[in-house]
């Protein structure tokens, strides 16, 4: 009896009487909470500067950055904590432009005669708002203006909602009621500036790679949808998966 009432007293309290489980049969650990997935981020560098990179990355102790195989070789990737990645991705752009961060009072290092380049923050803020589609060419094949312009960009919060698109059906194209969200990412190389869009929301998203030009309320955009390959000029070859697209910001049409 006084063993039965110990028992219960620590089965009340809680406790685990190992000794009064079923011969054979294991107490079961209580389970334990999920560990939150690290995050995975991107980092454009040219491509000679790869190597370089990846040194400054390990010399400050951000250990998560690595090139995984068929890579662009412009392409760092970063695995870890968000907040490790935030850091890593600043120190890459401190290091490859320094005159973006110039004290206030001092000039900045001019990239040419037209002085400073412009910040990726700057662009995302002057991409925020509404753009009208005017031109599509894909795979070497000018679209149709009717479809083309059914095509719109919508910038806020460096993300982009794409609404409309089109689909080749019988040699002929087909304007699309859809729309998609895309995270941005904005970076420069030797060749130009670049613009990575992934999709927002799912779990294997997409990412397409590509290059834009931003110049007095107009924005070129060529983005490749066939693999992970950045275009290098504003040209939509036969068969290349590439698209040209032109916008104009709708605010300065209406002046």
């Amino acid at each position: 009896m006084r063993r039965m009432m110990l028992f219960c007293v620590a089965v009340l309290a809680g406790g685990v009487a190992v000794a009064d489980d079923p011969p054979g049969v294991k107490a079961k650990s209580p389970p334990t909470a999920d560990k939150p997935r690290a995050f995975t981020g991107s980092i454009q560098v040219p491509p000679e500067k790869r190597d370089e990179v990846l040194k400054l990355l390990k010399d400050k102790g951000l250990k998560g950055a690595y090139v995984p195989e068929a890579a662009a070789p412009e392409t760092v990737i970063y695995r870890g904590p968000k907040a490790d990645y935030e850091t890593a991705y600043d120190a890459v752009q401190r290091h490859l432009h320094p005159e973006w961060y110039a004290p206030r009072g001092l000039p900045r290092k001019p990239a040419d005669d037209k002085g400073a380049p412009a910040k990726p923050a700057d662009d995302l803020k002057a991409l925020d708002g509404k753009w009208a589609c005017q031109a599509v060419t894909f795979d070497s094949e000018e679209v149709p203006a009717d479809v083309a312009k059914a095509l719109g960009y919508a910038f806020a919060d460096g993300k982009l909602t794409a609404t409309g698109g089109f689909a080749k059906q019988g040699g002929s194209y087909t304007a699309l009621d859809r729309t998609v969200t895309y995270a941005v990412e904005l970076g420069a190389d030797k060749t130009g500036k670049t613009i990575d869009l992934t999709e927002d929301g799912k779990k294997k998203a997409r990412t397409l790679p590509g290059r834009y030009k931003l110049e007095k309320g107009k924005l070129t955009v060529i983005l490749n949808y066939k693999d992970s390959d950045r275009p290098e000029a504003f040209e939509s070859k036969e068969g290349s998966g590439t698209g040209v697209f032109v916008f104009e910001k709708e605010e300065e049409k209406k002046k």
